[in-house]
């Protein structure tokens, strides 16, 4: 499917100089992202985000405004939260990332895309739907949470069919993605088609990777 959407990308170095020219794509259109790099693989993760935001456009899934800094996983930034996380804050969204996986990093653009477009009553419910006690309560088991477990799902539905995700354990991911969504993933046609488990048994979102994302490639600049 041919882009339709032309993302503004603006590429701050941590360690470069503060003055340095700002780095913008052709046509500005929502959703505008910030992407933050602090070493030398400024390429590659804009070149993620970029490969991220043109899965949700074409699953018609809108996201907001967000920034997203990635960090080695040595850094500050990082220690207390796994490999990744998702803020709402006074400047808007905010994603920090310790690793350039795509799952983790749909999974954190999903959390941006649920709480702008879901609603209490939709939240509540995907929590029934699943079995699960809440969406976001701060005594339920982090990986038990619903908004947990419907950002795996959209990672699910916007990764490619060999990432099966096992440890999402007997959820019926398909129903369970199309009833956050509203429609089917255009990229799990053939699970969709499939028998799906019956079941809606939870599993905790894991902290880490099940197994390291494969990296999208780079082409060689001309």
């Amino acid at each position: 499917m041919a882009r339709t959407l032309h993302t503004l990308i603006l590429i701050l170095l941590l360690a470069g100089n503060p003055s340095s020219p700002i780095v913008e794509s052709d046509t500005v259109a929502p959703p505008s992202v910030v992407v933050v790099d602090g070493g030398n693989a400024i390429d590659r993760n804009t070149a993620l985000v970029d490969w991220a935001l043109g899965r949700y456009e074409e699953a018609g899934l809108v996201l907001p405004d967000i920034r997203v800094s990635f960090h080695s996983p040595d850094s500050p930034e990082c220690p207390g939260y796994g490999v990744g996380r998702w803020r709402l804050e006074e400047t808007g969204h905010r994603v920090w990332l310790c690793t350039a996986s795509k799952r983790v990093l749909l999974h954190e653009l999903a959390h941006a895309w649920a709480h702008e477009n879901l609603d209490a009553s939709q939240r509540g419910d995907f929590v029934d739907h699943l079995s699960l006690e809440s969406w976001d309560s701060a005594h339920i088991d982090h990986g038990l949470r619903g908004m947990e477990q419907a950002a795996e799902i959209i990672a699910w539905g916007l990764l490619d069919r060999r990432d099966q995700m096992p440890h999402l354990g007997g959820i019926d991911k398909a129903s369970a993605y199309q009833l956050l969504t509203g429609s089917t993933s255009p990229f799990r046609t053939a699970d969709q088609r499939e028998a799906h488990v019956t079941t809606t048994t939870t599993a905790p979102v894991p902290t880490e990777p099940v197994a390291p994302a494969p990296m999208i490639p780079i082409a060689p600049k001309t």
